[in-house]
């Protein structure tokens, strides 16, 4: 069994409506786990700070600050430490955030 919570976790969080880690802490505290069921759909988009240019490595991580930052509508959710002005420095794995969206089927998330 993996007991460690995995990045892809808002996604099941999505479609259950549990929140996974609590459910952890719970469940290590002696308590009964909820029965999660899926009758919907969801997906994580992964927001990279990458270099555009064509240098030898072109996904290569370049410091940078962010720009504008807009939170988006209800069912969509958005794992991000970046604020309006944040330095994104080179140095670290390029991931700075996720979108994770939620619709009835796939094709509407």
């Amino acid at each position: 069994m993996n007991t460690r919570i995995q990045v892809e976790h808002p996604v099941t969080e999505m479609i259950t409506d549990i929140d996974l880690v609590l459910e952890q802490i719970r469940v290590a505290a002696g308590g009964d786990s909820n029965s999660p069921s899926a009758t919907s759909s969801s997906t994580a988009i992964p927001s990279n700070a990458a270099s555009m240019r064509k240098i030898r490595s072109p996904s290569a991580p370049r410091p940078a600050r962010s720009c504008t930052i807009t939170r988006p509508a209800a069912r969509v959710r958005v794992d991000s430490a970046v604020y309006h002005g944040y330095s994104i420095p080179p140095y670290y794995d390029s991931l700075v955030g996720k979108l994770i969206v939620h619709g009835k089927t796939r094709a509407s998330a």
